[in-house]
């Protein structure tokens, strides 16, 4: 790539050319040497310049990437007309927004030109008979493709069957008489594309006369429109000038449009209608909100996995078959399983009759405090009491929480043990019912600090011997899967648990 150059210092005496960092000029003592030796490097800086923008004019369009995958909603038809000469075409609404499909406008006598990442469209005051599909109640998304119409730029929407731009972008073609049934348009004496062209890399004076134009680039950032200070350039007739480098806008924000202020070509002066409305900023925020929550979700489900235990069927059982994978959901040591079909639905199934697989490692990464409260807010778990309680199986670790008026704060977080595969602690949502201080006495062992989640489901510390003075059992087993099914926590974190927990408090085993 050719060097551009940067400074050009000059002196009766004294002259040097430098580009770059190279000094490519020599020292002269002649007046005349130096004005020719200018002459020369200007021929060359002109040269050079003109290159430059012609590779900026050049560059592809860029492009939002819209997931196309991603619904805005239903396109309902609405009672309001677009209406033209002797014609009237139907329109769609959606989130406020007035949308008309791309069929309606070459009926009305646009031409649609293909560009790379987008159409162009330009009235030639003609007339089309293309058959319209009706749009009602289709689903619609963001179109990757954007439209010019004429040159002003606007985003385009996309249902299975055809695009749609808002009834907005023709005000810049129209005049529109509004009622409340119908938009009547009736056509300006000027076409704008006679007189200036805009891409998304400059704008191109097409008059016969030196163009005048007030310009501003806008940009959305993190759910707003940024504007770029305000331009005003003159183009000569033919002249094309690439956009410079945006100034104050960060590498993160997106292009949007270029709103054209004003201009002035052939003793014609407009002011142009802003190309985004109230209604597609909306369907912006709409759209990247739920990017947002997409992304968010993929994150946490990563970070908080689902704890799922998949055993398979032995042979065929109560309506499942051999080799059919299922759920495991709860056992009765020794007697069945109650494992979940694909339907969602509870079934209880013979003990023998499911192979479980071996207990899986604990993730071991531990979140930090302000990952698990975005993630417990995000779910928008309710509790009867200003407390919840949250068991991550995959961690094999019970969080704590308390609700102090701002979403839910974690305030305890506890190495726990839940029921090995083959004896699993049921996952949902729960709630603390009784306690007891004990039990387990006449088996030969003491769990202290015992509060029930769901039937013989319950929280309580590690194995005591009957006397409740020595551990005998799963104090170095917390933090893995480790118990028939209840939840064991170390003698500590039970007895806080017990004697702070309310009855009624939620439990969420996940």
């Amino acid at each position: 790539m050719k060097k551009i150059p940067v400074m050009l210092c000059t002196a009766a005496f004294c002259t040097q050319i430098i580009w770059g960092n190279d000094v490519v000029g020599k020292t002269v003592t002649n007046l005349n040497q130096v004005q020719q030796l200018e002459t020369v490097e200007k021929e060359q800086i002109v040269t050079q310049e003109e290159e430059i923008k012609d590779i900026a004019i050049n560059r592809p369009l860029q492009k939002w990437d819209f997931d196309i995958k991603k619904p805005l909603g239903n396109l309902q038809l609405s009672k309001i007309k677009v209406s033209l000469a002797d014609r009237s075409y139907d329109t769609y609404e959606l989130e406020g927004g007035v949308y008309i499909p791309l069929l309606a406008l070459e009926n009305m006598g646009f031409v649609i030109q293909k560009l790379e990442g987008g159409l162009k469209l330009n009235w030639k005051n003609s007339s089309g008979s293309k058959t319209i599909p009706t749009l009602h109640n289709q689903v619609v998304t963001f179109s990757e493709q954007v439209v010019y119409i004429g040159p002003f730029r606007f985003f385009c929407l996309q249902t299975k069957d055809q695009l749609l731009i808002s009834v907005k972008a023709l005000e810049n073609y129209f005049e529109i008489i509004a009622t409340s049934t119908e938009k009547i348009l009736s056509p300006y004496i000027y076409i704008p594309e006679h007189y200036i062209e805009v891409d998304e890399e400059g704008i191109k004076n097409v008059g016969a006369e030196v163009l005048e134009v007030d310009f501003q680039r806008l940009y959305w950032e993190k759910g707003q429109v940024v504007e770029e200070p305000a331009q005003k350039w003159q183009l000569s007739p033919g002249e094309k000038r690439a956009f410079d480098t945006p100034q104050g806008i960060s590498k993160d924000a997106k292009f949007l449009t270029t709103h054209l202020l004003e201009w002035l070509c052939e003793g014609i002066r407009m002011e142009s209608t802003l190309p985004i409305g109230k209604e597609e900023i909306a369907l912006l925020k709409e759209y990247e909100q739920k990017i947002t929550k997409e992304e968010q979700n993929t994150e946490e489900s990563i970070l908080f996995p689902t704890f799922v235990i998949e055993g398979t069927m032995k042979y065929a059982t109560n309506g499942f078959k051999k080799g059919e994978k299922v759920q495991v959901w709860a056992a009765q040591d020794g007697f069945y399983y109650w494992v979940i079909s694909v339907k969602g639905q509870k079934v209880k199934v013979p003990w023998r009759s499911v192979s479980i697989p071996k207990n899986p490692q604990p993730l071991k990464n531990q979140p930090t405090k302000e990952q698990i409260e975005g993630f417990i807010n995000s779910t928008g778990m309710k509790s009867k009491t200003a407390y919840l309680i949250w068991s991550d199986l995959s961690r094999q670790y019970t969080y704590v929480f308390e609700d102090k008026g701002k979403g839910w704060e974690l305030i305890r977080r506890m190495a726990c043990s839940s029921g090995n595969n083959v004896t699993p602690t049921p996952t949902g949502e729960f709630e603390l019912t009784n306690r007891v201080p004990y039990f387990g006495l006449d088996k030969g062992y003491r769990c202290k600090n015992a509060y029930q989640i769901f039937g013989d489901y319950l929280y309580h510390s590690v194995l005591f011997d009957v006397t409740g003075s020595r551990i005998i059992s799963g104090y170095n087993q917390l933090g893995q899967q480790a118990s028939h099914g209840c939840i064991r926590l170390a003698p500590e974190d039970s007895l806080w648990l017990y004697e702070t927990m309310q009855k009624g408090t939620k439990v969420w085993i996940r």
